[in-house]
Formats: C-alpha cells, sequence, structure tokens
C-alpha cells in the first residue's frame, strides 16, 4: 500500500497535479498571432507584382531562430514574416522578456542593418522607408510598400 501511495505521489509531482501551464508563444497566442498574419496576408499594395503582401516565410519558434537570432524562451510573444527572396518586404512584431529586451532589440537591428548591406538598390529604397517602432511592449519592425496599413493592422490588434 505504501508503495502504491508513493507511486501516487510521484505522479503528481511530476505532472503538476493535472495542471497545465502554456509552455509556448502558439500555445499562448496562436489564436490571436494568426488573425494578424492573416490580415496581414490580405493587404494589397501598387502594382501587380507587389499586390499581396502574402508570399513571406512565416517566422515559428526554429525560423525565429535562424532568420533573427533570438530564441523563443526569450519572448512573451511574437508575430513576424520575413520575405524568402529578402526583398526588403518583412514584418516583425516582438514582445520580448523583460530581462531580454536589449538583447532583442539588439537582433533586430542587426537583421535590419545586414538587410540594408546586402540589398539591391530597388531593395534599397524600400529598406530606406522601414518602420521601427514600440508598441504595447512590442517592438515592431516593419518594411513594405505601404508601411502604414501594416502598422494600422498592429496597432489595432497588438495587446
Amino acid at each position: 500500500m505504501k508503495k502504491i501511495a508513493i507511486v501516487l505521489a510521484l505522479i503528481l509531482l511530476v505532472t503538476g497535479c493535472g495542471s497545465k501551464e502554456a509552455k509556448t508563444v502558439e500555445e499562448k497566442h496562436g489564436k490571436e498571432n494568426k488573425e494578424i498574419t492573416e490580415s496581414l496576408k490580405k493587404l494589397e499594395f501598387g502594382t501587380e507584382e507587389e499586390k499581396y503582401f502574402d508570399n513571406l516565410m512565416i517566422l515559428d519558434s526554429n525560423t525565429i531562430r535562424t532568420e533573427l537570432g533570438i530564441r523563443e524562451e526569450r519572448v512573451e510573444n511574437y508575430v513576424a514574416a520575413v520575405s524568402y527572396e529578402r526583398n526588403g518586404n518583412y514584418y516583425i512584431a516582438i514582445k520580448p522578456k523583460e530581462e531580454w529586451k536589449d538583447y532583442v532589440k539588439n537582433a533586430l537591428d542587426l537583421y535590419t542593418k545586414t538587410l540594408k548591406e546586402q540589398a539591391t538598390e530597388e531593395t534599397k529604397k524600400i529598406l530606406d522607408n522601414s518602420i521601427n517602432t514600440e508598441i504595447n511592449g512590442y517592438y515592431v519592425y516593419i518594411s513594405s510598400n505601404d508601411n502604414d496599413k501594416v502598422l494600422s493592422i498592429l496597432k489595432s490588434k497588438l495587446k
């Protein structure tokens, strides 16, 4: 009988008495982040070639690390997408954990600086008009043919 009680106590200790705290950004913010991504995909810009903001790589826990050098466990939330072709189009909204604010800001600044250094003349025009701001604790970096449209959506949805 004592063995059963000990085993049950260990199971409860390991599983946390049945409580499950969300562990990933996806589990915590998946629905809200998906709404932002879907809203941004529907934006229309200028000419037919640049009409839609939907041909971007949506960053997940793996690609946020490889593309931006930021580990998911260092942020409270993020929603981000970057161009596969490095054509200057991207949106990044990251809310870092308090102790990682400087690190995240530096990583984002390095990412945008590197893009500019490697850009073609046409891409530099888009990147030179990029927006870097802060909204509700999120570092927001936007580069597109109409930054104001993207910023408007992010302002309305980032809480």
